[in-house]
């Protein structure tokens, strides 16, 4: 027996700090002998009810609970007994060991955001005492640091989900930089670029970590949108392993495709002016449901010539649908081209009126309409300057100074200019090229057209309609939900952005995103998580006091003090 006692204190030293402590259990022995011994008190029967006792005894159920009722105190205090000596013994139980401090990685992309509450929710649930919080979409950011729990409850509940692709290692490279147990609720699907997060997880972050999967099916979505004018072409894709056949709609018009496992079909639509939607049946992923395109109303523009505009310009513009040109000057002009002297000073004015009002002007370095017209010095160092490219001219425009050959007049430098500088609401261009060699060009007709594009504000239809992730400058831009936003704005949402000026359509477009690829990556095993004994014996202590409490009160109730 004595043999065998360590083997059993290592039994109970799985259950107690101080299984010692269980040597009062000792106390049970003279509890019991001193019930055994206890003299029963005699009991005087009357003889008229001692008919009914004898009925009595004949119901052992009776008897069973009277014996029960009877010996009440001796099993509250041998429970107390037992509780006294197990609170002696310090009972524990083991917890994985948690750390004050929690970093928590949170996935907020377009594979993630159906399944986003869920994560928030297991994310709140394992809060310590100090919270850093990182959101990771198509960019990672912190939104808190060293948060309590009930300010992080309040950021959790401030994201919303994104319909961007994931940058999975940004975030983790953030995380890398604070200290704390690691909590990821991602699929650790990089989709952004080509980085792989595991190897990060890996290489850079020295502890365990969680990762909490999203529970997210996609059967099927729409992986590119390409708009244009006339007709529009989408492409959808079927994820799943087994064939299907998807209604395709727009508007009043649908069609059925058949697509076998894994298998990718082009869809084309007629294009309508203005706002256009194409919708496959909902599931998992609504981000790649719809296709969002938006084509401009382009009216035609006209450009007033004064001069004798050259054979190519004229060619140039007959080639574009939507310009035209008249000679001279005319009111409608929304274009000015100067190319000779303006007699008429009225006219002159109205120019100058015109484009001050928003309105735009070619103007050849050589003319004088520069200082006649605009009262503007012919200095060209007095004009913004950004973009400088050579031979042969390309058609990409900012403002700024494109270089060439063959320079118009002698008084700006020896090359050719093309410069643009603000007037008032307006804009002058400054052409310095010769239409010779250039005008024989097929460049020529493209250049002009990004030109006069440029200076009437005409959006093309690629630069309306953008995948989610995409950036713009704008002012009082209102995005899908109704928020308003200014400056460098991200197109985080697939729908319709609208400003006073411009309309955008935003899509996913991203196989990578929509495929929802689980990366298998095991979290630290229960070997290597480190765990914690934690003490309950003031529970116990409170259940014992809780025992001896209800014991006296039987004895009060039964009058025996």
């Amino acid at each position: 027996m004595i043999q065998g006692l360590p083997e059993s204190l290592s039994v109970l030293n799985q259950y107690f700090l101080d299984p010692l402590g269980l040597a009062a259990l000792l106390a049970l022995v003279p509890l019991l002998i001193f019930y055994l011994v206890k003299p029963k008190p005699e009991e005087e029967v009357m003889p008229s009810i001692r008919f009914f006792e004898e009925k009595d005894e004949q119901s052992p159920l009776r008897n069973a609970y009277r014996k029960l009722l009877s010996n009440i105190p001796l099993i509250l205090q041998i429970l107390a007994v037992v509780g006294f000596a197990a609170a002696l013994a310090n009972p524990y139980i083991t917890q994985v060991e948690t750390s004050d401090a929690k970093v928590m990685v949170l996935d907020t992309s377009a594979s993630t955001s159906p399944d986003l509450e869920n994560m928030k929710e297991k994310l709140e649930k394992r809060a310590g005492r100090e919270n850093t919080l990182i959101t990771i979409g198509n960019e990672a950011k912190v939104v808190t640091e060293d948060a309590s729990k009930t300010r992080l409850s309040r950021a959790l509940d401030n994201i919303k989900g994104l319909d961007t692709e994931t940058d999975v290692a940004s975030g983790l490279q953030l995380a890398s930089n604070f200290d704390g147990e690691l909590v990821i609720a991602s699929d650790l699907d990089q989709t952004s670029d080509d980085r792989d997060p595991v190897n990060i997880l890996k290489q850079r972050i020295q502890r365990p970590v969680e990762v909490l999967k999203p529970d997210v099916e996609n059967r099927w979505g729409i992986t590119s949108v390409n708009p244009d004018e006339n007709n529009t072409e989408i492409e959808v894709t079927n994820f799943q392993q087994r064939p299907v056949s998807i209604k395709v709609s727009k508007e009043d018009t649908s069609k059925n495709i058949e697509l076998k496992p894994r298998e990718s079909n082009i869809v084309s639509f007629k294009s309508n002016t203005g706002k256009n939607t194409i919708t496959l049946p909902e599931d998992g992923m609504k981000s790649d449901n719809t296709a969002y395109f938006y084509i401009p109303d382009y009216k035609t523009t006209e450009i007033g010539y004064i001069g004798d505009p050259s054979r190519y310009f004229r060619e140039a513009i007959n080639l574009m649908g939507d310009m035209s040109i008249s000679d001279g000057y005319s009111e409608d002009a929304e274009v000015y081209f100067i190319d000779a002297r303006i007699e008429n000073r009225n006219i002159a004015e109205d120019v100058r009126s015109k484009v001050r009002q928003g309105g735009a002007a070619v103007v050849k370095p050589g003319s004088d309409a520069l200082k006649d017209v605009f009262e503007l010095e012919a200095d060209v160092e007095k004009i913004n300057t950004s973009i400088t490219i050579n031979r042969p001219v390309r058609t990409s425009l900012g403002t700024g100074i494109y270089t060439s050959w063959n320079v118009s007049g002698t008084s700006f430098s020896d090359r050719s200019v093309v410069k643009k500088t603000e007037y008032g609401k307006g804009e002058i261009l400054l052409y310095g090229i010769k239409s010779g060699q250039f005008g024989e060009s097929f460049l020529y007709p493209v250049f002009w057209k990004k030109m006069l594009q440029s200076l009437v504000e005409r959006p093309s239809i690629s630069s309306l309609n953008v995948e989610t992730g995409s950036r713009v400058q704008a002012k009082g831009l209102t995005s899908p939900d109704d928020n308003n936003y200014e400056g460098d704005v991200m197109f985080n949402q697939t729908g319709f952005y609208e400003s006073e000026s411009k309309t955008y359509a935003s899509n996913l477009e991203s196989a990578g995103e929509s495929g929802i690829d689980t990366v298998n990556y095991t979290s630290a095993s229960p070997e290597t998580l480190k765990t914690e004994e934690t003490s309950i014996q003031t529970y116990v202590i409170i259940a014992v006091v809780f025992l001896m409490l209800c014991d006296l009160l039987y004895i009060r109730s039964r009058g025996e003090f």
